[in-house]
C-alpha cells in the first residue's frame, strides 16, 4: 500500500450528505455512487476554521496514517488528501466510513439542530443524552487518550471530537499533535517510522 496521499482529479464534483460541521471543517458523506470515492467522508476545511492553526491537509493526512497504524480502532482510515487551489470549496481530507452506535448519531443529529441561542445551547449540555456520552468519554476515552498523549499522539478531547462505533469503540476524530520523537520510541513499525518522515516533511513551516 502507497504511503503517499492519492490526490483526486482537479474538477471533480462530489455529491454529498452533510454529516457535521466542527471548528476547523465541513464533514460530509460522499453519495456519488459512479465515483471510487462513494461512501468516503470527507473533511473539507474552512476558509476561514473557528480554531487557528489547522495543519494543512497532506499533514493532517501522514497525523492520522500514524495515529491508525498504532490505534486501527480508535481512528479513521484516511485514504487520500485533496489540495484545496481550485477544488471544490477548500482542501479536502477523504477517509473510509465508520459507522457510528445509535447514540453518537442521536447526539450529532440533536447537537446539528441546536441553534446558538444561550437556552438552546444549555439544553443540549444538559440534556440525557448529551450526559450519557459525556459519562461516556470519560470513562472509556479519557484514559486511553492519556495513554496516546505519553506515546506521542495528541488528541482534541472534546466529548463532541470523540464518537463510538457500533463495537464500542471509541473513536478520535481530531488530532491536535503528532511528537514525532515520542511516537519514535513507542513505535517500532517501519510503516509509522516512514509516515513519520512523510509528517515532518509536510507540517507547516
Amino acid at each position: 500500500m502507497s504511503t503517499m496521499p492519492v490526490f483526486l482529479p482537479r474538477k471533480f464534483e462530489f455529491k454529498t450528505k452533510y454529516i457535521a460541521l466542527g471548528e476547523r471543517a465541513l464533514v460530509e458523506e460522499v453519495v456519488k455512487p459512479e465515483h471510487a470515492a462513494h461512501g468516503k467522508v470527507m473533511r473539507i476545511w474552512l476558509t476561514e476554521p473557528r480554531r487557528k492553526g489547522s495543519p494543512p491537509p497532506k499533514a493532517m493526512f501522514y497525523q492520522f496514517k500514524v495515529a491508525h497504524e498504532m490505534y486501527p480502532k480508535n481512528f479513521v482510515k484516511v485514504v487520500s488528501a485533496l489540495p484545496g487551489e481550485g477544488v471544490y470549496r477548500g482542501p479536502v481530507l477523504l477517509s473510509e466510513k465508520i459507522e457510528l452506535d445509535a447514540l453518537s448519531k442521536r447526539l450529532l443529529r440533536l447537537n446539528e439542530s441546536t441553534g446558538y441561542s444561550k437556552e438552546e445551547v444549555v439544553a443540549f449540555f444538559n440534556s440525557r443524552d448529551y450526559r450519557t456520552h459525556e459519562k461516556r468519554v470519560k470513562e472509556l476515552a479519557y484514559g486511553l487518550a492519556n495513554k496516546m498523549y505519553s506515546e506521542g499522539i495528541d488528541v482534541n478531547k472534546n466529548p463532541l471530537n470523540i464518537w463510538f462505533d457500533t463495537k464500542g469503540n471509541p473513536v478520535f476524530f481530531d488530532i491536535v499533535g503528532i511528537d514525532n520523537r515520542l511516537v519514535s520510541k513507542h513505535a517500532t513499525s517501519r510503516r509509522v517510522k516512514t509516515f513519520l518522515e512523510r509528517l515532518a516533511e509536510n507540517k507547516v513551516k
